[in-house]
């Protein structure tokens, strides 16, 4: 694999890097097995290239077989059930936050052991009340940011549980709530903001959406556009909404620390922007597409005609990840694969914080990871029914 006008440097860790360095100027082919090679384009963005991975057989992190914590039942303690987790994140303190995203709408707090601390939130239009969170994260001081979607605000409270105070938000940069969404949390309080872009009236034809990402503040006055790239894949017709392409390309993003972190989909590939946008670092390992089978095509593109959708063929590719991507504390990235019906396991690939790519971690098919932290993941785990609960893995070479 070559890229153009690039120029090779030494590498910021050359215990790590300096045995993979390889000429892959003007073309040139690498000889030999090759590590890594750290390189600079002519805009100055560094490229990280580790055509396989690197970890040793005494160095492969995995998971601990059993989960050091373990939260939510079936049927039992109403804390401990429930309906659709979307976010769950440590708070500094070592405390658990899972966010029910409805029935009931609420934020539940537990112990680093494990034992319900706190709820807040609920069902209600009141103040600290929820209608359905999609949404929320930890600010300074552990403030919770809560964005209320059907109620058209953004709720700030204090970690024991007290609204600091409640910021409506009829219009998100001068569009109507259910265009624009939070989506990340900068480091001064500004808002990252989602732009809806699949909406009626796209030109006829195969193509991919664009993914607009703005930063807004916490009053709902737009102060930039972060970000613009390719996402969704889709198909318009002349009339109708757009219909996305089953097994077509979807971009992944995650806002960590101010810097934005952005997976295209045909590569297994991390691009990592600052907080402006600019492109700082490119992460990369060599992974082909999958071919999709056709039955499992078929199977799709019939469960989209009998939602009601406009035929559409499959892509012939499965996706290079999937929509996952997670960074832990000491800058380790990880990208999530694509999963495909049959994998007996999930797989996480794990750059190390000099852009390495250092191999993958398998997780159970039924577990989300939702955060990594140091030596351990916290995620989302399918039970039975698709009861959800939160659990959280040792993880690392001897876990």
């Amino acid at each position: 694999m070559t890229f153009p006008a690039f120029r090779i440097r030494p590498p910021r860790s050359l215990a790590v890097l300096a045995l993979g360095l390889a000429p892959l100027l003007g073309g040139c082919e690498a000889s030999g097995p090759q590590t890594a090679a750290l390189q600079t384009d002519s805009a100055g963005v560094e490229v990280v290239h580790t055509p396989e991975a690197t970890w040793a057989p005494d160095q492969v992190w995995r998971l601990s077989s059993e989960p050091t914590l373990s939260i939510g039942v079936e049927e039992g303690a109403a804390e401990e059930e429930f309906s659709r987790i979307t976010h769950a994140f440590w708070l500094s303190d070592g405390r658990v936050a899972a966010v029910n995203f409805t029935n009931p709408p609420e934020i539940r707090i537990f112990t680093a052991d494990g034992d319900h601390d706190r709820t807040v939130g609920g069902e209600g239009a009141g103040p600290g009340e929820f209608a359905a969170i999609t949404f929320a994260a930890p600010g300074p001081g552990d403030t919770l940011v809560v964005h209320d979607l059907f109620n058209a605000r953004v709720v700030y409270l204090h970690p024991e549980g007290e609204v600091v105070r409640t910021q409506p938000m009829p219009e998100v940069a001068g569009e109507p709530a259910n265009r624009r969404f939070p989506r990340g949390l900068f480091r001064d309080g500004t808002l990252l903001v989602m732009e809806n872009n699949m909406i009626p009236g796209a030109t006829p034809g195969h193509r991919r959406a664009t993914r607009t990402l703005l930063r807004v503040t916490d009053s709902g006055t737009l102060v930039d556009t972060v970000l613009a790239f390719p996402d969704m894949e889709y198909r318009a017709g002349e009339t109708g909404p757009p219909v996305p392409v089953p097994f077509g390309l979807r971009s992944a993003w995650h806002l960590h620390q101010d810097r934005l972190y952005v997976a295209p989909g045909d590569a297994f590939r991390v691009d990592v922007h600052d907080a402006d946008g600019t492109l700082l670092r490119s992460l990369r390992t060599d992974r082909e597409r999958r071919p999709v089978p056709p039955k499992q095509a078929r199977e799709e593109e019939d469960r989209q005609t009998h939602r009601g959708l406009p035929e559409t063929p499959a892509s012939e590719l499965f996706p290079a990840h999937g929509n996952g991507i997670r960074v832990g504390p000491d800058g380790h990235v990880w990208l999530e694969h694509f999963a495909v019906a049959g994998d007996s396991v999930g797989l996480w690939g794990v750059f190390d914080p000099d852009g390495i790519f250092l191999g993958d971690v398998e997780v159970p098919r039924n577990f989300q990871v939702m955060q990594v932290g140091r030596g351990e993941v916290l995620g989302v785990w399918m039970g039975a029914m698709d009861v959800p609960g939160l659990r959280v893995y040792a993880v690392g070479p001897d876990a």
